[in-house]
């Protein structure tokens, strides 16, 4: 048996391995180009993750969504600027290996990049997934965005953002907020 969430403006969503799910249309998230892996996961793939089938998403995680989808411009163009400051060692620490080791990130790369937007070429994005708060409807949700990446095939490369800001990166399933 399927069990079918519905917001009267997202629509219906999906419950399946403790995730209310679907595919919600983010165009300015286009621009990640890699075209690494023809087997990925739904490109526009929204999800709340929730324990439990009876959790729906809470009014927070539904906000949440809705600045990321309003925002999607704004946060897709800081995604690679805070990766290319954080592999340069400036203004981010992920406390990631990447931190200001760029020539190490990319030694493997024929093509290196040479501005951050170039790092679009070297990210496709995979999914949003957004934590359902399910102790008490005031704390504050994050979305986990991850992408497989040219530079890190193995674990792939998220970023946590409350849908204004980018507040961590790391591999994808353990992205932690930045240090200090």
């Amino acid at each position: 048996m399927i069990n079918k969430w519905s917001h009267p403006n997202l629509g219906e969503f999906s419950y399946e391995d403790e995730h209310w799910s679907k595919l919600i249309s983010l165009p300015s998230f286009n621009k990640f180009k890699l075209n690494f892996n023809e087997n990925k996961c739904n490109s526009d793939e929204i999800s709340f993750y929730s324990e439990d089938v009876d959790l729906i998403p809470t009014i927070n995680s539904i906000k949440l969504l809705n600045l990321i989808l309003s925002n999607q411009e704004k946060i897709s163009n800081m995604i690679v600027k805070v990766l290319w400051d954080d592999f340069h060692g400036t203004n981010y620490n992920s406390g990631m290996w990447w931190h200001g080791a760029f020539d190490e990130v990319f030694e493997y790369i024929e093509k290196k990049p040479t501005s951050a937007e170039e790092l679009f070429n070297h990210l496709s994005f995979s999914c949003v997934t957004i934590n359902n708060s399910t102790e008490i409807d005031d704390e504050e949700p994050i979305a986990e965005i991850s992408f497989e990446a040219s530079f890190e095939e193995e674990h792939g490369v998220s970023v946590l953002t409350d849908g204004i800001d980018i507040l961590g990166t790391g591999y994808i399933l353990s992205v932690t907020p930045f240090k200090g």
